[in-house]
């Protein structure tokens, strides 16, 4: 039965080179293992970042797909209302009627709205709670002041600070530009003042 030679019965000088061989090709062999895992790892950062790249072209495309939709069904609603308008033949005078002011009878800018429904201009409604003050304060000497809406007189009391209309401003403003014309400034008022100091 033979034995395998063992390293004793073996010159040392090639032991020694059998072992440097190994050793030699165990670190070649780690280095490439090494460099194959940095490959490995550096393609699937590539692959995690091309990943992300097409989620992100993926929910734009949707987004721009959503807001495309959207702008169809906008611009199906104006075709719409276009056609009902036409239909309706509502003239620009006619408008310009809806949006006068009951006391200046120009166009309402600023509508300031009572609780009877009726609007009017906020510097036209301030000048006649102004005037209905003053004339209170003069005859009776009273600062309990009544005030009333200019079209119902003592049909309706007005209690409250009027409100801004702001359906009745966008349909104002549309005929103003129409007519080629631009808002008047606003009213002026004292500095820490509201517009309807000292009414309410």
């Amino acid at each position: 039965m033979s034995t395998a030679p063992s390293l004793s019965n073996q010159p040392w000088e090639a032991v020694a080179q059998e072992l440097g061989m190994e050793v030699v090709e165990s670190r070649l062999m780690c280095k490439e293992e090494k460099r194959v895992r940095s490959i490995l790892a550096t393609q699937k950062k590539l692959y995690k970042s091309e990943k992300r790249k097409c989620e992100r072209a993926e929910s734009a495309k949707k987004d721009a797909e959503a807001e495309a939709a959207q702008l169809r069904a906008t611009m199906h609603n104006m075709e719409q209302a276009h056609e009902e308008l036409k239909k309706t033949h509502v003239s620009l005078d006619t408008l310009e009627e809806i949006v006068a002011c009951g006391i200046c009878w120009d166009i309402c800018w600023r509508p300031a709205l009572l609780r009877c429904g009726h609007c009017f201009c906020e510097g036209c409604l301030r000048n006649h709670f102004q005037t209905t003050y003053e004339r209170a304060f003069m005859e009776y000497s009273v600062l309990d002041t009544v005030y009333t809406c200019p079209t119902c007189r003592q049909a309706h009391i007005v209690t409250r600070a009027p409100e801004t209309c702001f359906i009745l401003k966008g349909l104002a403003e549309k005929v103003g530009l129409l007519r080629g014309r631009e808002a008047p400034p606003p009213p002026v008022v004292e500095e820490g003042r509201g517009l309807w100091w000292p009414f309410f």
